[in-house]
C-alpha cells in the first residue's frame, strides 16, 4: 500500500509545529506553548501533579532555566534561572525526588584542567518556592554530564561524556543528601 502524505515540520526558537496529512491517517498537532523567557526545550518533560516540568537554555543570565507549565492553558512559570555557579546549559531531563526537581547542567560550576568554562553540575530546584541548589559540581571524576538523572531508593545515576579513568566518560551515583 503506497501512503502520499504532505508533511511541513517547523521549529523556532523552541516552539514546534507539525503538520501531517494523508489518504489513510490524519493527525492534528496543537502547540500549547512558545517559549519567551527560555528556547530550546531539549530536556523532555516531566508530569507532576497535572503540570509539566523541563529546562531550556537561555534565562536571566542565559544559563538555562527550570520552568513549569499547565498544559492546560500554556502558561509557563520560571522556577529558576542558572547562574554561573550553578551550572550552564541543562543537559537532562528532570526527576521528582519528594517534591524537588534534579537535574544535570552539561557545563558551569567549577572549572577543572579539562573543563575551564566549569564541569557540569547536579542541581535541585524546590517546585514550590524555587530554590536552586548545587547538589555535585563534577571533576575530577567525570565530567560535562549528558543525558537524564534516574532515582532508585533516593540516589540518583546518571552519566558524563569524558572523564573517568580512561577518560570516556563515567556512570555515577550521587546521594542528594549526603552530597551537600
Amino acid at each position: 500500500m503506497v501512503i502520499h502524505c504532505r508533511c511541513l515540520i517547523a521549529s523556532v526558537l523552541g516552539s514546534i509545529l507539525l503538520s501531517y496529512a494523508s489518504a489513510a491517517y490524519a493527525a492534528t498537532v496543537k502547540v500549547i506553548h512558545d517559549f519567551a523567557h527560555g528556547q530550546i526545550p531539549s530536556s523532555g518533560l516531566l508530569a507532576v501533579n497535572g503540570k509539566f516540568y523541563g529546562t531550556a537554555h537561555g534565562g536571566a543570565y542565559g544559563n538555562g532555566i527550570v520552568y513549569s507549565l499547565d498544559p492546560a492553558t500554556g502558561r509557563e512559570k520560571v522556577l529558576s534561572s542558572l547562574g554561573d555557579g550553578d551550572g550552564k546549559l541543562p543537559s537532562g531531563g528532570l526527576v521528582d525526588v519528594k517534591g524537588k526537581l534534579y537535574g544535570t547542567a552539561a557545563f558551569g560550576g567549577k572549572a577543572g584542567a579539562y573543563c575551564m568554562s566549569g564541569c557540569g553540575t547536579v542541581f535541585s530546584v524546590n517546585m514550590k518556592t524555587g530554590a536552586l541548589e548545587v547538589v555535585y559540581y563534577f571533576y575530577p571524576d567525570g565530567y560535562y554530564p549528558s543525558g537524564s538523572l534516574i532515582d532508585v531508593h533516593g540516589t540518583l545515576y546518571g552519566t558524563t561524556s569524558q572523564g573517568g579513568s580512561s577518560g570516556g566518560g563515567t556512570v555515577f551515583s550521587v546521594d542528594p543528601v549526603r552530597a551537600r
